[in-house]
């Protein structure tokens, strides 16, 4: 196991309270309180945070979680959202040298500019897609059931063929 120790905190849109459960790697018992940090508070759903053992630091790199919540995760139908490093562009003044600056003057009036990546964090949805075989057969095409096949099976052919169908069940209790 990679962490040293687990949080987990649940929120149900149908309350008001929210709940963390907070185990240790090789201990013997957990805990479960009611959240009172108002800084760690979610409108609703489940945050799980790992603390790593400093030896597998590598599995806290933004792509490493993404791949493994793709992987492992691709046929959740709730959506997973990582924290990941984002960027846009943007143009900004270049400050000239002074003698440089004389010089321009005379030709322009003009100010120099460059683009720059701004960078920021934010959390990101990682797996988009909404399972196939929940999704109205009507809606679906050809490319989205070879796409499925390819990424499911790790293949690059195509499929031979494809069916995909709903069914009704009557309360049988």
């Amino acid at each position: 196991f990679c962490g040293s120790k687990v949080v987990v905190s649940t929120k149900s849109p149908k309350s008001d309270k929210q709940y963390v459960w907070e185990g240790e790697v090789n201990a013997s018992s957990y805990t479960i309180s009611e959240e009172t940090d108002p800084e760690k508070l979610i409108p609703r759903g489940t945050r799980l945070t790992l603390h790593l053992k400093r030896d597998d630091k590598g599995f806290a790199h933004p792509e490493r979680i993404e791949k493994l919540v793709k992987n492992y995760s691709q046929f959740v139908s709730f959506p997973i959202y990582t924290w990941q490093e984002k960027g846009f562009t943007k143009e900004v003044e270049v400050d000239e040298d002074p003698a440089e600056a004389k010089k321009d003057d005379q030709d322009e009036k003009k100010k120099k500019t460059k683009t720059v990546v701004e960078k920021y964090w934010d959390w990101e949805l990682t797996n988009e897609t909404q399972p196939i075989w929940l999704r109205n057969p009507k809606e679906v095409t050809k490319e989205d059931y070879n796409e499925f096949y390819k990424k499911t099976f790790n293949e690059y052919l195509e499929p031979l063929a494809s069916s995909h169908f709903t069914t009704e069940l009557e309360d049988i209790a």
